[in-house]
């Protein structure tokens, strides 16, 4: 509640993206900006958002005529310092802006604050850093507490406070003796930790602390936390086993496509065309076919590869547990398997059914029946 110096106390409540003036709903979320009351109507802002998730531009069609006027409709433009410090002195228009901004979170001015209100700290632009301790600040000796996205704000983003590694959230599993657990992803590469099963189950773990969420699903997903300093842990946004899961489905893709390709070179042609006879043909087809199989065999090889390396760097940096081992084993019979038809449908069928089991658990089938 803000109680002005003059007039009628304004309440705000919040409601899973709803808000509401005094009981009056004035604003909600589309999945392209916002819905903002102007007297009777309800009117349909469109927000741009840049690669971090910052609002950048809102425009909207106030006078319903299907066309947007750069000089009237242009409601607000934000740019930004790369911290988040919102840049002054120009592009100031006329319209009432948005107030969430920086990550999508809403900017918070009520009695000279101007901080950001994240999930779990209120974040001040003008220094880059929280105004209260990371909870996690001992799994990153090398960062301050109070960073803001690593210290580097144009490649991270850190709107609500999640581990940023899926192997900071592993990690803190093991040294709490969490046994039962699934790995969520927030689809940006960052994790949230679950409770399965025991007195806990069900809570949820974003920061040192646990916390019990009930249908949070107003704030739109969250983004990166201080939380971890690896974060070398992902790469192109995957995790090692991601990176392991994808390597051993392109392998047993090129085991088949070899295995295809060998069984098509036999192909003998009855017939001839304009331009070359059966013979030649199948001379053609036979060359076409070999090189094929031996392109698949080496891509298959190498991406094999991939897999081992992907398993060993991660149990060398979080830790060997049993499912490394188990990767390994897996992934060296569906290297002897995949030459022949049999191999590489075995293989096809424990890939898809290892990507439905990470989907829904966030963890190998190997890491449930091993870990």
């Amino acid at each position: 509640m803000v109680t002005p110096t003059a007039g009628a106390a304004q309440t705000t409540d919040y409601l899973h993206g709803f808000e509401y003036e005094n009981t009056e709903l004035k604003t909600f979320p589309h999945p392209e900006g916002y819905v903002k009351k102007d007297g009777a109507n309800y009117i349909y802002h469109y927000i741009y958002r840049d690669h971090l998730g910052n609002n950048r531009l809102v425009y909207a069609d106030l006078d319903g005529n299907g066309v947007i006027n750069p000089a009237t409709e242009i409601i607000e433009e934000n740019n930004y310092y790369p911290f988040g410090l919102k840049h002054q002195g120009y592009n100031n228009l006329p319209g009432d802006g948005y107030k969430y901004k920086l990550n999508g979170k809403e900017y918070e001015d009520s009695f000279g604050l101007n901080v950001t209100e994240t999930d779990f700290r209120q974040y001040d632009a003008a220094t880059g850093r929280f105004s209260v301790m990371d909870a996690l600040s001992e799994l990153a000796p090398n960062y301050t507490p109070y960073r803001y996205g690593f210290n580097n704000p144009v490649f991270w983003s850190d709107p609500s406070g999640l581990f940023e590694t899926e192997a900071a959230a592993r990690k803190f599993a093991k040294e709490n003796d969490i046994n039962d657990y699934m790995i969520t992803s927030d689809g940006k590469g960052r994790y949230i930790l679950t409770i399965t099963a025991g007195e806990f189950a069900g809570e949820q773990f974003y920061e040192m602390e646990v916390l019990v969420i009930e249908n949070r699903d107003d704030e739109g997903g969250g983004g990166g936390g201080g939380s971890d300093g690896s974060s070398g842990d992902t790469f192109l946004g995957f995790s090692p086993s991601e990176i392991g899961l994808l390597a051993n489905g392109a392998s047993v893709y090129a085991g088949a496509l070899e295995a295809n390709s060998k069984s098509n070179a036999n192909y003998q042609y009855k017939y001839g065309s304009k331009t070359h006879s059966a013979e030649q043909l199948t001379k053609l087809n036979n060359a076409r076919m070999e090189k094929i199989a031996k392109v698949a065999k080496s891509a298959g090889r190498k991406v094999t590869y991939v897999s081992v390396i992907a398993t060993v760097a991660d149990g060398s940096i979080n830790g060997w547990e049993n499912h490394h081992t188990a990767d390994l084993v897996i992934t060296g019979a569906l290297l002897i398997m995949s030459s022949n038809p049999v191999g590489w449908v075995v293989g096809g069928v424990y890939f898809i059914a290892d990507m439905a089991v990470m989907s829904s658990t966030g963890r190998s089938i190997t890491e449930n029946l091993f870990d």
